[in-house]
């Protein structure tokens, strides 16, 4: 039986969908996964074999093919480790998927679900394509919530996910806890005693978005200055959270409840980078 199910994959931070074919047939026992898969995706065998047998499922020992359309694509990452160990299974069960319903997830050897990086940019690429439900890991459930317009099914396990799959109506979305919080004040131009050129100089280049050169000696408060440009410019809307909070999903750098980075980042390179 043939299964097709949605995923996604990135390049750089922008995303596409992705379609994971799996088929089974009889034969010599093999797995294989074609369409331009990394090595992370082919190594997936060595972890799904195990998950699916520990989850209570059987692993077929017939010929296995895994397709990632498109196939003139790079795909990369452990994300395709759910949707591939959904195929398999859902092939044996001979269950049809929801076609409006998308997977990532890194699967552990005892059938785990783990977190993955860049969830988010993830999700926002099978948005637009018009997908309006995904199955993330539960650690990436908080992160991928700032979607308004998404329904998140958050699992656990791999058994979870083929009981959604195959009874989609058990399933309760996420709903994020909405915190309000006040703007953080720690930096503003109001703590500095003088340099009123330098000032007036950022604000109007805050104000045009231009760049900025600073030179001068040490100590004469270049960083300092630059530190207070972000806590004079507006608050960050929800595009622009979408699109840092997706960097530093890419990048593994959001906290491990998945926070959604709401103020405007400051980056300090050390002075001796080349």
């Amino acid at each position: 039986m043939l299964t097709r199910i949605k995923t996604a994959s990135l390049i750089g931070v922008k995303g596409y969908l992705v379609t994971v074919e799996t088929d089974i047939h009889k034969g010599m026992p093999a797995f294989n996964v074609v369409g331009l898969a990394d090595t992370t995706i082919k190594e997936a065998l060595m972890r799904i074999r195990p998950a699916i047998n520990n989850s209570g499922f059987h692993f077929p020992g017939d010929r296995v093919t895994v397709n990632l359309v498109p196939a003139g694509k790079q795909k990369e990452g452990s994300h395709f480790d759910l949707p591939i160990a959904l195929g398999v299974i859902l092939s044996g069960l001979e269950c049809e998927m929801p076609q409006d319903t998308a997977f990532i997830g890194e699967v552990s050897l005892d059938g785990r679900i783990n977190p993955v990086n860049g969830a988010l940019p993830l999700a926002m690429s099978i948005r637009g394509e018009g997908v309006r439900t995904i199955v993330v890991p539960k650690g990436n459930a908080d992160e991928v919530s700032i979607l308004r317009d998404m329904r998140i099914i958050p699992v656990e396990t791999l058994e979870d996910a083929v009981l959604f799959a195959m009874t989609p109506g058990v399933f309760e979305p996420y709903e994020r806890m909405q915190i309000e919080k006040e703007r953080g004040a720690a930096f503003d131009f109001s703590q500095v005693i003088g340099h009123e050129d330098v000032k007036r100089s950022l604000v109007i280049a805050a104000a045009g978005r231009h760049g900025v050169l600073m030179m001068g000696g040490p100590g004469c408060g270049k960083t300092m200055m630059a530190k207070r440009i972000p806590y004079i410019m507006p608050s960050l809307t929800y595009e622009e959270q979408l699109e840092i909070t997706g960097i530093y999903s890419v990048a593994g750098l959001l906290n491990d409840g998945g926070g959604i980075i709401t103020e405007r980042p400051f980056r300090s390179p050390h002075h001796t980078i080349s």
